[in-house]
């Protein structure tokens, strides 16, 4: 393994009344970039109540015995958290974020602590943000018609994964977020315990900053660890593997273009993480090749092939001309062949060598670093260092593309969507009769 002169990655670790404090020295950086996270995400949430960790950690800034009122928590942050302060909510934990002045460090921690483990919860709190949420999961839901659309796509898609086929977002549903009540908050915030908490620091690391961060580590409760998230041994494709339906019929306005996905679900660690990087990346590079420069069929494409902390998900998406989208879906399935048959072995070294560049040569600071450092902890529960990443990438050779491929996104095994403007629907049942 190559040894980085500076690797943003490589984490030291210290473990505080059984925390796992993850950190970062950054001796220029000006200030300290903090990540309090805690197991509980909407994947915890009850049958019916989905939403609830996405609720709470609404609530959690509304106020608490060191800042009693919401207006308080942004006065707060606006004078000492350089008016940083967050949360996010994914199906698998909740994290709270801000950056701070070394000056500011203990009254910092202070309020974070306050704000995640003493929360009023009240009632008058709880009305205010279920209003909020409703209107943030409207914006995502657009209407009821897509709101069915969509946990139709989650039934048949996520059939073997339990946390995404409740919802297709930790906010939940409306009726569900409707549903939840002071009691679920309360007892989800039962789960804000040492045994479910780590923390991430980067950037500007000071002993002071250890003895406070070790103090506030004294204050929070010992309780229940979370159950992991449940792993599937075995994940099939979707329960019907293809799907045409206009942007009216999903509750969507209508549009120009025809957008393809093409997407297959896989068991988490059936690849390795160098490989589904060099996936993505080469897939990328070939399609936009072949559908963008060489027919300027569209704008651009996304391909994803990334590892999630209890499935990996595989997709190719494109938004084409109507009249392109059957050429450009038989170029995509063209293209694969022909990297099955070997055809594109320099375009993958090449494609390798940059993507191994890129990484060396990229810009840091030190928001980025905590925010990455923490997504690495969500997927495997390790900060993966760059020369571990790299060192990945090296060894994935073609044939590495070829079995991924040939063995884990097969024609028939995709869930293959287009939706299309209303007038390609009508023009394809008139075909059909």
């Amino acid at each position: 393994m190559q040894k980085l002169d500076f690797d943003p990655y490589d984490f030291q670790i210290k473990e505080i009344e059984g925390i796992k404090v993850y950190y970062k020295d950054l001796p220029l950086a000006p200030c300290t970039h903090i990540r309090w996270s805690i197991s509980n995400g909407a994947s915890n949430d009850d049958i019916g109540k989905e939403g609830t960790a996405h609720f709470l950690e609404h609530v959690l800034f509304d106020g608490n015995p060191m800042l009693p009122k919401k207006t308080d928590v942004d006065v707060f942050s606006r004078k000492y958290l350089l008016d940083s302060i967050n949360a996010y909510t994914s199906f698998y934990n909740t994290v709270l974020l801000c950056n701070f002045l070394p000056k500011n460090t203990n009254t910092a921690l202070d309020a974070i602590y306050n704000i995640v483990y003493k929360p009023l919860i009240r009632d008058e709190d709880i009305e205010h943000e279920r209003k909020v949420i409703t209107q943030e999961t409207w914006a995502r839901l657009i209407n009821p018609t897509y709101t069915e659309y969509l946990k139709n796509w989650s039934d048949n898609l996520y059939q073997d994964v339990p946390s995404q086929k409740r919802m297709d977002s930790p906010c939940g549903w409306i009726d569900t977020i409707s549903a939840i009540n002071k009691d679920d908050l309360v007892k989800a915030h039962r789960s804000y315990v040492k045994e479910n908490t780590h923390v991430v620091l980067v950037g500007n690391i000071t002993d002071e900053l250890f003895t406070k961060v070790a103090e506030i580590i004294k204050l929070i409760p010992n309780g229940d660890k979370l159950e992991e998230t449940e792993i599937s041994k075995k994940i099939s494709p979707a329960i019907e593997r293809r799907w045409i339906k206009s942007y009216s019929e999903i509750g969507m306005s209508e549009s120009k273009q025809t957008t393809l996905n093409i997407i297959r679900l896989l068991e988490k660690n059936s690849t390795d993480h160098g490989t589904l990087d060099l996936m993505t990346d080469f897939t990328y590079y070939l399609m936009m090749k072949k559908l963008r420069q060489e027919n300027s069929w569209c704008y651009s494409i996304s391909a994803q092939f990334s590892d999630r902390p209890d499935y990996i998900y595989q997709s190719i998406d494109v938004k084409v001309a109507p009249e392109n989208a059957k050429d450009a879906e038989e170029i995509i399935w063209q293209t694969i062949g022909d990297i099955i048959n070997g055809k594109y072995k320099e375009d993958f070294e090449a494609t390798k060598q940059t993507s191994i560049d890129s990484l060396l040569a990229r810009e840091r600071v030190s928001e980025q670093i905590a925010t990455n450092a923490e997504h690495y902890l969500m997927i495997d529960k390790k900060i993966a260092s760059l020369a571990e990443i790299i060192n990945d990438l090296e060894k994935v050779k073609y044939d590495d593309i070829v079995k991924h491929f040939s063995l884990h996104f097969k024609k028939e095994d995709v869930f293959t969507e287009l939706i299309v403007p209303n007038e390609e629907v009508a023009g394809a049942e008139e075909k059909t009769d």
